[in-house]
């Protein structure tokens, strides 16, 4: 019987053993997060407003800049400019001689000549003719045929004309003027080098008004609209200039879509054309919150996140705006009282990964 009851008492022993056991499994999970979260190191973070700045790059050029081109071959015999001269409107810059356009308008005038000769002829006929026929010694077929013949022969000395006026122009094309004050800013042909046809001669630059452009993101240029005045900035001469938004261009169609929006200077300044200039471009102010490095965390994605540290801890993407030595600056779908985690996992008994 005293076995029995021993037997019966370690029994219930053992079962009273084994339900703690599973009654304090749980407690410990429990115990072990809580104990984690009270030995969680968190920060609270600073809210502020941020407006980020980006800085575009550009060359000042003249509101007309262009490279002056000849459309027929020849050679260059004469130069009356240098790089970096000014020059006014009309003056003489350039000199090229085509032989084919000279030959051109030698045969014109050759036309022109025989031409006239004919209508000379033609208009004897013409008159002998009359006489004869108001005499009545020739028929009128004859008569009707010299008029037809002298009306060709003007029609050709008028087109011979035409041809001559059309070689002169073609030939006087090849003679290079100022079409605007402007600076003659590069020369890509010297006198004696031979040019062939729509090949750049020099480039001019205009000084009236002066202009630049600057390749901005989409993602800025749709906040940029025509009229608006920015200011600019010389970095060779310290000066802060205005600027008036005076074209913008559709995006470009490759990865990183760009507009082309060219700004024209309040003032005409054309000692600036050809130095750089600076357009600093702050954005709208957007509700940010400084946080400590430490915070921020990375998926396997390499997306940023951070850790909310509250009741339960929770998993918070964000995006980094700035960065110093010290703190980051982020946004995200926060409370200006939230605490979050700043603790290394590798310290903590739990693994971050599952929140």
């Amino acid at each position: 019987m005293l076995a029995i009851l021993l037997g019966l008492s370690a029994c219930s022993d053992d079962k009273d053993i084994a339900a703690s056991e599973s009654r304090i499994e749980p407690n410990n999970t429990q115990v072990k997060i809580s104990n984690a979260a009270a030995k969680l190191d968190t920060a609270s973070l600073e809210q502020t407003l941020y407006k980020k700045a980006f800085q575009f790059h550009g060359i000042v050029k003249g509101i007309h800049s262009y490279n002056e081109t000849i459309f027929e071959s020849g050679k260059i015999v004469q130069l009356d400019a240098k790089e970096g001269q000014t020059v006014k409107s009309g003056q003489f810059i350039a000199k090229l001689y085509s032989p084919i356009l000279a030959e051109k308008l030698e045969q014109t005038y050759a036309t022109l000549k025989k031409s006239k000769a004919e209508l000379s002829l033609s208009q004897h006929t013409l008159a002998r003719n009359k006489v004869l026929f108001e005499k009545k010694l020739i028929a009128q077929q004859l008569l009707d045929e010299a008029k037809r013949d002298n009306s060709i022969a003007l029609q050709a000395k008028n087109e011979a004309q035409a041809m001559v006026a059309q070689a002169k122009n073609e030939l006087a094309d090849t003679v290079i003027k100022a079409k605007s004050d402007g600076i003659v800013a590069k020369i890509y042909k010297r006198e004696g080098e031979f040019v062939s046809p729509g090949e750049s001669v020099f480039r001019f630059e205009s000084t009236h008004k002066q202009k630049v452009s600057f390749l901005i993101p989409e993602t800025t240029a749709v906040a940029i609209t025509l009229g608006e005045v920015y200011q600019i900035s010389i970095p060779s001469t310290g000066k802060v200039l205005n600027a008036i938004v005076v074209e913008k261009a559709l995006p470009t169609e490759d990865g990183i879509r760009q507009h082309n929006i060219t700004f024209e200077l309040a003032s005409s300044m054309p000692e600036l054309v050809g130095l750089r200039v600076i357009l600093n471009y702050v954005g709208t102010s957007v509700l940010a919150y400084e946080v400590d490095y430490r915070a921020i965390r990375y998926s396997a994605d390499n997306t940023p996140y951070i850790i909310k540290a509250a009741d339960k801890l929770s998993h918070i993407p964000v995006a980094i705006l700035a960065m110093n030595n010290s703190s980051i600056l982020i946004t995200a779908n926060l409370a200006a009282d939230t605490n979050i985690l700043i603790s290394n996992e590798v310290s903590l008994p739990v693994n971050l990964y599952q929140f």
